[in-house]
Formats: structure tokens, sequence, C-alpha cells
């Protein structure tokens, strides 16, 4: 049905209905104004804390003592040795020459090979290591009963001579004649009766002396001065199946020397292969160089060939498929097993080729140890050294001061402390000189990337803030009491001053603020300050805590702990995995420390002390880098973990056979009053706590109670932490709760638009209604009225 508007009474009903929704919808509109301010706060603030994410992370690089020690360097011939630094605190210069550089050990085929399908080995498979040396193998081979893949040897304990040593010192002056020359001396079951030239000797050409009339005589034994300025005689041979006696001799006087009433024997060396059982050397047949020695691996055998005696330390050998034992498929072989070795085919001519294999790393000992009786010696003709493996060197000085210092490679990251030199050529006798300080420029970038950051912070508050008096338009935070704190808060991290710091207040090193309420940052102050005290500059922005007792340090706070002093009480120390002996074990016990897979070893000799048993398992344990300390405790050995906690775990066996585990326990106690969690010699608050916040302490030694107290006094960039965290805490931030108040009104507005436009639509439908009536009302009426009309003509 079309409806014409108004017909009945004259009226455009529709204009009046639709001006007087109009008015309603005015309504609605003021307060959907008032929603999209909401969503311009809720967007600006959105922006700010982007700004401040930003603003936190530039703090978070100030914030530890690590973050202050970025050092930098020099190199006054960078062609020559190259430097790059990371972070110390240790400064200063430092010259040297560089003698070699390091290299890697090469060995090749002495004869050529026609083609890359010849055959170079009839063996199924061949073993490829390099480092074998360090162990005292100069080469390794298997046979084809080996298993393919890798193989891990362990020296547990290195292999030693029979030793004998002076009762005493040597005179600095001995005269040798005719009546003093003669000593007789039994060597592996061998008698020798050497003969002394006559002459006047200090205690050195003494000891020459003797070493020469045993060479003459052909006795395997050695001749030298000890560290007590001793005569010291050891066979050239290892193992208990070497033997030494001093049975007489008119020289025994003048040499501080015994006889012995029994023969002094020297030590066995052991080892395992994958985690075996543990294999003796030394007891039957005594070790040297030349000598070999066969390793049971499982179902075969790898036969060694020796460099000399056996030392603690552990190599990976890997046993590889040769396929049709072409040269094309060995040097596949190697190159796919990784096993420390490269292989290449080398052409040198035409249908000539030589067979290269090189151990992959660099430094003296890393030459690869695959043996010539691996291969074919018809197709190769042998092994021959192409270069042999070498440390670089670096001497420091001239003259008789001089020093040298050797790396594996051609890195050194030992000498100064947080640098690395990387050594590129030698160049004989023209120093080079390293330069390193303390990296002021890059610190001072930081602060100024802290600046940069805190500024864009404010003027995004700004921007949200304002209000132009001309247009009298005003931004969504206008007159925001949460916006006023945020920057209030973060003027005060950056500026206020803090306690202990050198200097105390920021703007003594360069950062202010300006007339408009900007941050400045001054570089040349900045610079000035770091050079005069670095450390005290650092306590200005990071995080820092003094303590009233020495045995105790501050760690590491949270952006959340707050400056204070806090009381510390142990209740429990820390302590380390430790086990002590009863005495010393009986000769011929093998002591055995095992930490996970890893075990060090030392088997008691005859005289053997608590120090000599201890000094055994100390080398023992460092071969196998683990960390642990064998001690002294009395007459007995004591040892322990380097680490200390719940988390550090030792198994030993005193008797050699049986393990029992030990393990050491983590510090307890409160900070401030609040159970802390311990963690080795750490103890750390509870995150929840209102004050700590995590906040941790490491307390050493073994006293318990009050042990004093921690001072927590962050600076400009921890405090930035804690006022952003305070600020955005997704619970407890001022902002978050802003941020769902403006929500909670906006969905408030959001409701209220609702109810108001139900309320304008049902207006609207009402007037439409009332309208129509009135229209249809007065239609009638027109028409009564017609009809009344057309009665009454009638009558």
């Amino acid at each position: 049905m079309v409806s014409i508007s108004g017909l009945a009474s004259g009226l455009d009903t529709q204009s009046i209905i639709a001006q007087l929704v109009a008015i309603e919808q005015q309504k609605i509109a003021v307060v959907q104004r008032r929603g999209a301010h909401q969503d311009d706060a809720l967007s600006s603030w959105a922006t700010i804390k982007s700004t401040l994410n930003t603003l936190n992370s530039a703090a978070s690089t100030m914030l530890t003592s690590n973050d202050w020690q970025t050092l930098a360097a020099t190199s006054s011939d960078d062609t020559t040795a190259g430097v790059s630094a990371g972070s110390g605190t240790m400064t200063g210069s430092l010259s040297f020459t560089v003698g070699s550089l390091a290299q890697a050990g090469v060995v090749r085929s002495a004869s050529t090979i026609t083609s890359l399908s010849s055959r170079v080995t009839t063996d199924a498979s061949i073993l490829v290591a390099s480092g074998g040396s360090k162990l005292g193998f100069s080469s390794l081979a298997s046979n084809d009963t080996v298993s393919l893949g890798a193989h891990t040897i362990v020296v547990m304990q290195s292999s030693a001579a029979a030793h004998k040593a002076g009762s005493g010192a040597l005179a600095p002056s001995t005269v040798v004649d005719n009546s003093n020359n003669a000593l007789q001396i039994e060597v592996n079951g061998n008698t020798y009766n050497l003969t002394l030239a006559n002459g006047t000797y200090d205690a050195q050409q003494l000891a020459a002396a003797v070493q020469t009339s045993a060479n003459n005589s052909g006795a395997p034994f050695a001749a030298t001065i000890d560290t007590n300025g001793a005569l010291s005689l050891a066979t050239t041979a290892e193992g208990a199946a070497a033997t030494l006696r001093v049975t007489g001799g008119t020289a025994l006087a003048a040499l501080n020397l015994t006889t012995d009433a029994a023969v002094l024997t020297g030590t066995n060396g052991q080892l395992t292969v994958d985690g075996g059982a543990t294999q003796i050397f030394g007891a039957t047949s005594a070790l040297g160089a030349g000598g070999t020695i066969s390793l049971a691996a499982g179902s075969g055998v790898i036969t060694t060939a020796l460099s000399g005696g056996l030392r603690v330390g552990s190599l990976t050998a890997t046993n590889v498929s040769t396929g049709d034992g072409s040269l094309q498929s060995v040097v596949n072989a190697i190159n796919g097993a990784k096993g420390g070795v490269t292989a290449a085919a080398i052409q040198v001519g035409t249908s000539a080729y030589r067979l290269q294999i090189g151990a992959s790393t660099t430094g003296a000992g890393s030459d690869p140890n695959i043996a010539a009786s691996e291969f074919d010696s018809a197709a190769i003709g042998g092994l021959t050294v192409l270069s042999q493996a070498a440390d670089a060197m670096i001497t420091i000085g001239s003259g008789a001061g001089a020093y040298n210092i050797t790396s594996a490679t051609n890195t050194m990251t030992n000498v100064l402390p947080g640098v690395s030199v990387t050594l590129k050529k030698a160049n004989g006798t023209t120093p080079v000189t390293v330069t390193v300080g303390r990296n002021g420029d890059a610190l001072a970038a930081k602060v100024q990337a802290l600046v940069d950051a805190a500024n864009t912070t404010k003027k995004e508050i700004d921007r949200a803030t304002f209000y132009d008096p001309a247009t009298k338009k005003a931004n969504p935070l206008v007159g925001d009491n949460t916006a006023q704190r945020l920057q209030a808060a973060v003027n005060s991290a950056i500026t206020s001053l803090v306690a202990g710091a050198n200097p105390a207040t920021p703007g003594q090193l360069g950062l202010s603020t300006d007339r408009s309420g900007n941050f400045t940052f001054d570089k040349t102050k900045f610079m000035t300050a770091f050079t005069n005290d670095p450390d005290g500059v650092a306590k200005v922005f990071g995080q820092f805590g003094t303590s009233t007792n020495g045995s105790m340090s501050f760690v590491a706070a949270t952006a959340k702990s707050a400056p204070g002093t806090y009381a510390v009480n142990v209740t429990s120390p820390a302590a380390q995995a430790t086990t002590t002996s009863t005495g010393v074990p009986t000769l011929g016990t093998t002591v055995r420390v095992r930490i996970g897979t890893k075990i060090a070893a030392y088997t008691v000799q005859s005289g053997d002390t608590a120090s000599n048993v201890a000094t055994g398992l100390n080398a023992s344990l460092a071969a196998q880098s683990l960390s642990v300390v064998a001690s002294i405790n009395g007459g007995n050995i004591q040892i322990a973990t380097a680490n200390y906690g719940s988390h550090t775990n030792l198994d030993v066996a005193w008797d050699g056979v049986t393990y029992a585990t030990h393990t050491g326990t983590d510090i307890a106690g409160t900070i401030n009053g609040v159970a802390a969690t311990g963690n080795g010699q750490v103890l750390t608050a509870p995150s929840t706590d209102r004050l700590l916040a995590g906040m941790s302490v490491q307390v050493q030694g073994t006293a318990t109670g009050a042990v004093g107290t921690i001072t927590y006094s962050p600076g400009s960039a921890a405090r930035i932490g804690r006022a952003v965290g305070q600020a955005t805490d997704s619970i407890s931030g001022y902002i978050t709760t802003t941020e769902s108040s403006i929500k909670d009104n906006k969905k408030l507005i959001s409701d209220q638009i609702d109810r108001m436009t139900q309320r304008a639509n049902a207006y609207a439908a009402r007037l439409k209604r009332t309208y129509a009536t009135l229209e249809t009302t007065l239609s009638n009426l027109k028409n009564l009225s017609g009809s009344l009309a057309s009665q009454l003509t009638n009558l």
C-alpha cells in the first residue's frame, strides 16, 4: 500500500516525524562522540605503551655490570694480527711478535695413483682420527670386525716410568775422579755399569754426565734435575714392566743416591673403548715410542702404534666403510664420516693422483692418525708427512726475559681477558701492539638511545594531553592523571640522585632536561666521568647492591624489585658434593671418579702418599674436563665438586669397583624475613613478594643465622624498568587499570547507545502510528462531513 503523507490533514507528517526523530538522534550522537573519545584514549595509550616498550628495551642494555664492561681494541698492524673485543675490565696494551701460525697436520701418499677408480685398499673399513698423539698414539688401525661408526677411546690413567729420586739436592760443585766415578744400575732387568767422566760439575752438568754415560752404555733411562735440585732417574719405557734399581757404585755419595733393596716399577696406563671394561697396558710389556698395543673394541681390535707412554685424555675415532676400495670411494668415505680428518685426491699430472689426508683442526698434536697399514702399500707407497701439526706462537718481549705463548688455533682468546687476537701472518722481529680500553663510545650510544626513547615517550604523552586554546580542541588524555603520573615517573627514574654512584646525579654525567622538559645528553661530560670512574658511572644506570658481609653479594633484581636495605638470614649453607677417604687406599687400588659418562681414575702406587694420590687424580680429572678437585684433608683424600647445590652429583669408587653417589645441597634462608629459594649458593626471593620481587643474593661460606644486610640501589636504567613495569603490568599496572576503566566506560556507552537507538526507533514507530491514525480519523471525518452535507442538501 502506498502512503501519501498528509492527504487528510494537509500536513507533511513524514517531515514532522523525521524532525522529531532527528532530535533523538542528536542525543545519540552526543553519546557516540563520548564513545569515540574513549576509542581515541585507548589508541593513545596503545601508542604510549609501544614507546614504553622501546624505552624499557633501551634501559635493559645497561642493567648489569657486564653491560658496562664493553671493551674496544685496536691493532697497530691489522694485516699481521687482527683484534676484536668483547667485555671485561682489563685495559692496557701488549706488544708481541708473531713467530708462527697454527697449522693442521697433513699426510700424503708416497706414490702417485693412476686414476680415481684405482684400488688403494683391500680392507673393508679404515679407522680415521686426529689428535691421538696427545694420548700417546701415533696411528690407529682397525680390523674388519670393528663396527662401523664412532668409537671413543678414553685414557683414564697415564702410564709412568719407573723413577728414582736422589736423597737430596746435588752440591753446587762436585769433583768426579777415579775414586767416585762408578754407578751400577739395573734397568728392565738388565745390569749396566756406568763410568762418569772425570771433571768438576755443577748440578746440571753432573746430571748430563750421568746421561752421557748411560747413553754410552745403552742404559735406557733419563737423568735430570728435579724441582728440589735432586738427581732424578727415570726409565724411558713406562708401565709396571719398566723397572729400575740402583745397586751400587762409588759415585753414590756424589750423586746423593742410595741402593734399592727391591726394583722400582712404573705405572700402568688404563683406558676404555666405548665405555667398556677397563684395559690395562704396561703390566707385562713396557710402553714406549715405536711399540704397539691392541685395544679391544667390541668384537674387533684397534691396533695403535705408540709415540710414547699413554696420557690421560680422550679421542673419537671413526671406522668407515671403504666401499670398493677405490681412491674416490676412500676419499668420499673419509669426508662423509666427519671424523676430524678430511681427504682429497690431488691430480698432480696426467693419470697421476696423490691421496692427501689432513686433520680438520690446527694445533700441535692434531696430526691425522690413519695407519699406513690400512692401505695397499703397492698402490700408495706408504704415507709421507706433508706438514706437521703446529701451534701458533707469539713472543712477548725480547732478550732473556722474553716468553712465548702458544695456541692451537690462530685465534688467541686467552692473552688479554675479553679480547680475541687473530694471527694472520708471521712477522719476524717486527712487534705488533694491541691496545685495549673500555669502550666509552659504545656505552654513550646506549645512553643516547635511552634518552631518545624517553623523549619519544614524552612526545606521545604531550601529544595525547595537548589542548589547543585557539580551536578549543582537547586531545584524548587532556587532564588525565595517569598520563601525568607516567611522565613524572619517567622523569624521576632518569634524573633522580643515585645513592652510592659516582657521580651521584645523572646530571653530572650529562643527562638532564631542557626548558621544554625534553631529556638531553652531553656525551663530552659522560666520557669525562666514565674515564675517571667507569664502575661508578655504571652504578648511575644499572642494578647494584652493597653488602655488610664480604662473603655475601648482590646478584640481581627484577624490574619490580624495590630499592632498600634487606636483612639476610641463612638457616642452612650450600655444600658441594663431597666424599673423603679413610686414609690412603691400598696399593694397586684404582680410585675412580665419575660424572655422567666421564670417568677419571688413578691407581695407587708403591710409596704413594695421600698427596700423590690427590695429584694423580687431579691430573686425570683435568684431562676429562671434570669440575672436581682432589685435596688433602688430614691424612685422607677429599674429592669435591667445584660447584655447589643439589644439581651437583659425584660418583666415587674408592675401591675401584663400587660407586657411591654424593650430592651437594642448596642454601636455605630468608631475605627480609621472606623464605627464599636456594640454588647452590644463591638465595632468590619469591617473584610475588611486593618489595623483593625475585631479588637474588649469593652467600658463600658456612655461616648461619643473620649474615648481614644487602642494600639495593637501582640506577636510572633499572628505575626505568621498574617505572615501566609499575605502569604496564598486565594485572596491577596503573595504565592497565586506566585502560580497563576506559573499556568499561566504552561498554557502558555502547550499551547506552543501544538503548537510546532502540528508544528512538520505537519513538519513530509510535509517531508513524499516531500520525497514521490522525490521517485516518480526519479522512473518516471528512467522509462523514461530506455524507451529512449531501443528506442535508437532499432534505
